[in-house]
C-alpha cells in the first residue's frame, strides 16, 4: 500500500496501530497540501496585508515544519504516538495563531477550529489524549477571551471585506473535518468490533473443532448428533451414525514417527470431508477414530455405497510419505430409529459394531443385535 511507504515497517505489526498510522498519515499529506495551497493564495492575494501575509506564511510555515517532522518520526522513529500529539500540537498552534492575528477570539474566523484538534487527539490517540488538548486548547482560549477583556487589542490582519468569505471558508473546513473525522471513528469502531466478532468466532472454532485435522472435536459431535435426530425426528427419516477407526496406524507413529502420523491423520480427514455431503459431520473423536453423521437416509441400500467408499478413500496411497504404510479404515453403523431412539445407545451400538468390522479389518458392519448382550439391549 501506497501509505505504507510513509511509515516504519514495526508499526505494521499491530493491525490497530497501523490503521490509525494509515490514517494520520493522511491527514499529514492532506493538511500539507492544502496549506502548500494557501501558501500559494497568500502570495499573490490582494485581500490581506503585507504585514498579514508575513505573518500569515509565518504560520503556515510553522505548521508545515510540524508535519514533516511528524511524517519523519512515523517512517524512520516508529513514533506514532510523539508523531500524533505533534500533529495535533501543529494544529491547534496554526488555529492559535490564526486568531491572535486576526481579531482575536471573539472576531477570528478561526475560532470554532478549536474543536478540531481536540477531535483529532480522541479519535487517532486516545481518550486521555484528547481530554489533555482539551484542556491546553480550552486555557489558551479562556486566556485569549481574559486578554481581550482587559482591554488587549488583537491585530486584524485580514480585510474587512474579505471577513464574511473568511467565516464562510472556515465553517466549510470545520464541517468537512468533522464529517471525515467522524467517518474515521466509525471505521475505526466497525474494524475494532469485526476484529473481536472474528476473535469470538475463532475461540468458538478452536473450542469445537480438533487442532490438527480441523474437524469437529468430540463435544462439537455431540451437539451435532443431537440435533440430527431431532431433524430426524420432524422429517421422519433416518439418521446414520458410523465409527471409524484406522488400521495399522499404530505401527506408522511407532515406525515413522509422530509427524508421518499426523500426515495420516490430516490426509484422512480431508478425504472424508471431500467424499461426503456438506450437510454431514465429520469429526475426529480422538486418536485414529473419527464419527460420521448421515442425516436424510432414506434407502438403507445407499449405506453400502457409502461405506465401501470411505474404506476406499481410507486405504488409498499418501503421496506425502515416502514409505507407503498400510492403511485401512473399520466402520461401524447404527441407524437412528431403526436400532434404538436413544443418542447414547445410539452410539454404543455404533462402536459395537466397529469393533466387530475391526476383526477382519478394511469391512464396515451394520449393527445386530447379536453383537451385544441382551442386558445391554434393554433401553
Amino acid at each position: 500500500m501506497l501509505l505504507d511507504r510513509c511509515l516504519h515497517s514495526s508499526l505494521t505489526d499491530d493491525s490497530d496501530t497501523l490503521y490509525k498510522a494509515r490514517v494520520l498519515v493522511s491527514i499529514l499529506w492532506i493538511y500539507i497540501a492544502i496549506i502548500s495551497a494557501v501558501d500559494i493564495w497568500l502570495s499573490i492575494s490582494e485581500q490581506i496585508s503585507q504585514t498579514g501575509r508575513y505573518f500569515a506564511l509565518s504560520i503556515c510555515i510553522s505548521m508545515q515544519v510540524g508535519f514533516l517532522i511528524s511524517l519523519w518520526l512515523l517512517r524512520f522513529k516508529a513514533w506514532f504516538l510523539a508523531a500524533a500529539h505533534l500533529m495535533v500540537g501543529a494544529t491547534a498552534f496554526g488555529i492559535a495563531a490564526g486568531v491572535a492575528v486576526s481579531g482575536g477570539p471573539m472576531m477570528a474566523p478561526a475560532t470554532p477550529m478549536n474543536i478540531l484538534p481536540i477531535i483529532m487527539a480522541f479519535v487517532l490517540i486516545n481518550k486521555r489524549a484528547g481530554l489533555l488538548w482539551t484542556q491546553i486548547i480550552l486555557t489558551l482560549h479562556i486566556g485569549f477571551i481574559i486578554a481581550s477583556t482587559q482591554g488587549f487589542a488583537f491585530p486584524q490582519l485580514l480585510s474587512e471585506r474579505s471577513l464574511p468569505m473568511q467565516h464562510l471558508s472556515h465553517w466549510l473546513i470545520i464541517y468537512s473535518a468533522m464529517i471525515g473525522l467522524m467517518f474515521v471513528y466509525d471505521s475505526l469502531n466497525s474494524r475494532l468490533k469485526a476484529e473481536r466478532d472474528a476473535e469470538r468466532q475463532k475461540f468458538r472454532h478452536l473450542a469445537s473443532h480438533d487442532p490438527l485435522t480441523n474437524l469437529a472435536n468430540r463435544l462439537q459431535f455431540d451437539d451435532n448428533l443431537e440435533q440430527s435426530l431431532h431433524r430426524s425426528d420432524r422429517h421422519k427419516n433416518m439418521t446414520a451414525l458410523l465409527f471409524i477407526d484406522l488400521d495399522g496406524f499404530k505401527p506408522i507413529n511407532d515406525s515413522l514417527g509422530h509427524d508421518a502420523g499426523d500426515v495420516v491423520l490430516k490426509t484422512i480427514s480431508q478425504r472424508l470431508q471431500k467424499n461426503l455431503r456438506g450437510m454431514d459431520t465429520v469429526a475426529r473423536l480422538g486418536g485414529d477414530e473419527f464419527g460420521v453423521i448421515l442425516e436424510d437416509i432414506t434407502d438403507i441400500t445407499n449405506l453400502n455405497d457409502i461405506a465401501c467408499k470411505l474404506l476406499e478413500i481410507i486405504a488409498q496411497p499418501i503421496k506425502e510419505l515416502p514409505e507407503q504404510p498400510a492403511v485401512s479404515g473399520s466402520i461401524g453403523i447404527s441407524l437412528y430409529p431403526a436400532h434404538t431412539r436413544q443418542k447414547t445407545t445410539l452410539i454404543k451400538y455404533a462402536d459395537t459394531a466397529m469393533y466387530a468390522a475391526k476383526r477382519d479389518k478394511n469391512r464396515w458392519c451394520l449393527f445386530l443385535p447379536e453383537m451385544v448382550d441382551d442386558t445391554f439391549l434393554q433401553e
